[in-house]
Formats: structure tokens, C-alpha cells, sequence
């Protein structure tokens, strides 16, 4: 009879952790989704960010690219292929998170 006990309590102490980030996080909801709509847009700079030093690392070793030297394009290819990453990661977490966003531009001017 008393493991029992011990699960309930243990459940219990559980739940009330819980409960306590729930509430803290219901308090915090606008700070939480302005840091979640930044580091969304955050991937599209990076994206952006990483596809420009691409190109330029490309620019400036375009006479490696000739002799066909493995590693620029492989570093050529990597930075585009990241960039792109990042980018396609932007639209999808923006449609996931949508719905969040309308409510929080709605909250935000009223």
C-alpha cells in the first residue's frame, strides 16, 4: 500500500510543477511570443545571411572552381545549401505558428 502512496505523492509534486510553469508561462504569454516571432524571423536572416556569404565565398574562389578543388565547393555548396535550410524552416514554423501571430497582432493594438 505505500508505493501507491508514494506514486500519488510523487504524481501530486508532479502536477504542481506543472501548474506552476503553466501559470507562469500564461503570465509571460506576450513577452513569450514576441521572443518566439523573433527567433522565427531570426531563421529568414540567417537564411538570407548565410546564401550572401555563399555567393561571396563563390565570388572570391571562383578560381578554384576551374580546377575543380574540392573543398571551396564543397564550402560553396554547404553555405547555399544551409541558407536554403533556413529559409524553407522560416515557412514552415511561420504557417505553424500563424494562428499565434494573428492573436498577438490583434492583443497588440487593442
Amino acid at each position: 500500500m505505500e508505493p501507491n502512496k508514494n506514486k500519488e505523492v510523487k504524481s501530486r509534486e508532479k502536477i504542481d510543477k506543472l501548474n506552476e510553469i503553466i501559470e507562469e508561462l500564461l503570465g509571460d504569454a506576450t513577452e513569450l511570443t514576441k521572443d518566439l516571432t523573433a527567433s522565427i524571423r531570426m531563421h529568414f536572416f540567417y537564411g538570407c545571411l548565410a546564401i550572401l556569404f555563399g555567393l561571396q565565398f563563390g565570388w572570391y574562389n571562383f578560381y578554384h572552381f576551374k580546377d575543380y578543388h574540392p573543398i571551396p565547393i564543397l564550402i560553396f555548396g554547404g553555405m547555399i545549401l544551409a541558407g536554403m535550410y533556413f529559409i524553407l524552416r522560416y515557412f514552415v514554423l511561420k504557417k505553424k505558428f500563424v494562428r499565434l501571430f494573428a492573436i498577438q497582432k490583434e492583443l497588440s493594438h487593442s
